[in-house]
């Protein structure tokens, strides 16, 4: 097997096991998801008695971490997890349904050796032309699953306040499919210093926005126009600014927990009422939001230390507010992980954004890709595994890689 075929093999293998829709389209009753998951892990085998020296031994410690973190607070809360009793009903039947939390770490446990096998293969190939074609496999992975989409929502119009499930998931997961292949794009492309790669950009980007304006998700709308308009900025300076790992954090820490504090205060002010009315077509709660922030720090106190268990949020959240999640990044981390998960979490995007250097162009897509995140994370739960995955990609770098940008 030839390295560009060996590459995209394992490329599709970590589409499946991190971002593929496990559904009719790419079923999955478990034991695919975590064969590959050990098959990774033969894969990487050598690359294991390094993984804690180089550059990479910080990023890949709290990588561990926090997955240890993650595995462990769902095995201490399997026995009392579903004491939250979150019986709520049915939207399409209107019969009761009972939310059940984990109490198995089997499913995560194989994730979680799988993910990591997954970033140490990207750190793996990060300095060398096989880097890109990786993004290539997987941006066109991404595409196909975009254009069924497309077609199952020609079929199958979304309409407001509807609980559609298309093939990918709903509304949300389609707006992320789009921001992960809009980020693909930018990476193979970081210089844009060709027409056709502009406007493919400003395509993609056009369809993130069209899309998430047809399923009604001001979510993924915002999001929309963070992308483009960060991803339009050319300046030297402000991109090195926003680029710089307190800045990273700094930001992070304010879009969330200083949104969360202060949000009903925010909300007095006739410009924010403005955009949240007119701009974002909410309502001036944030669709309830501003009484989920108060009512979910009810579970605060809970298991602040190691969290409820990853994975046990929907439980949770909607035992103290009746709503399935915290509607908040942080927040959701916390009641997850507790205070030692979101350390690492933070600590982990820290580590991954100075490696970033100024002027470094070809990692300006992830810096896009992050800001977007930090800011819709103050109204939604975007800190999945998946940005994470993207995080690795911070470790891009060499000649063999920059030669291969076109």
């Amino acid at each position: 097997m030839s390295n560009k075929i060996s590459v995209i093999f394992i490329s599709f293998l970590i589409f499946w096991l991190v971002f593929a829709p496990k559904s009719s389209i790419m079923p999955d009753s478990g034991w695919i998801s975590n064969s590959i998951s050990l098959f990774l892990l033969w894969y990487v085998r050598h690359d294991l008695k390094h993984m804690f020296t180089g550059r990479n031994k910080t990023f890949n410690l709290l990588l561990l971490t926090y997955f240890t973190i993650s595995v462990y607070s769902v095995y201490y809360n399997a026995d009392t997890i579903n004491k939250f009793d979150s019986t709520y009903l049915s939207i399409d039947e209107d019969l009761p349904q009972q939310l059940t939390g984990v109490t198995s770490i089997k499913y995560l446990l194989f994730y979680s050796i799988g993910f990591f096998a997954s970033s140490l293969y990207i750190q793996r190939i990060s300095n060398t032309k096989h880097i890109r074609t990786l993004l290539k496999t997987l941006f066109f992975l991404f595409l196909i699953v975009l254009i069924y989409t497309y077609i199952e929502m020609i079929i199958t119009p979304p309409e407001k306040n509807s609980t559609i499930i298309y093939s990918v998931g709903n509304k949300f997961s389609i707006g992320y499919n789009h921001l992960y292949l809009c980020t693909l794009y930018y990476l193979i492309h970081p210089f844009l210093n060709r027409k056709k790669q502009k406007l493919c950009l400003l395509l993609f980007i056009s369809l993130m926005l069209i899309t998430s304006i047809t399923t009604w998700c001001s979510t993924m709308t915002l999001a929309t126009i963070i992308l483009m308009f960060l991803s339009l900025i050319t300046s030297d300076k402000v991109r090195n600014y926003l680029a710089s790992a307190n800045v990273v954090i700094i930001s992070l820490l304010v879009f969330n927990i200083g949104f969360f504090l202060l949000a009903s205060w925010l909300v007095e002010y006739d410009f924010i009422q403005y955009v949240i009315t007119e701009l974002l077509n909410e309502n001036i709660t944030l669709t309830g939001r501003l009484q989920i922030y108060l009512d979910i720090q009810k579970a605060f106190t809970e298991s602040p230390w190691i969290g409820l268990g990853y994975g046990n949020s929907m439980v949770v959240s909607y035992f103290f507010t009746g709503a399935f999640d915290a509607q908040n990044g942080l927040v959701e981390l916390f009641i997850q992980t507790g205070i030692i998960g979101v350390a690492t979490f933070l600590f982990l995007v820290y580590t991954a954004s100075k490696t970033i250097e100024k002027n470094d162009i070809p990692k300006y897509p992830l810096v896009v890709f992050i800001y977007t995140i930090i800011i819709i994370s103050t109204v939604e739960i975007p800190f999945k595994p998946t940005f994470i995955f993207f995080l690795s990609f911070c470790f891009i770098q060499g000649k063999g890689y920059q030669k291969s940008i076109k």
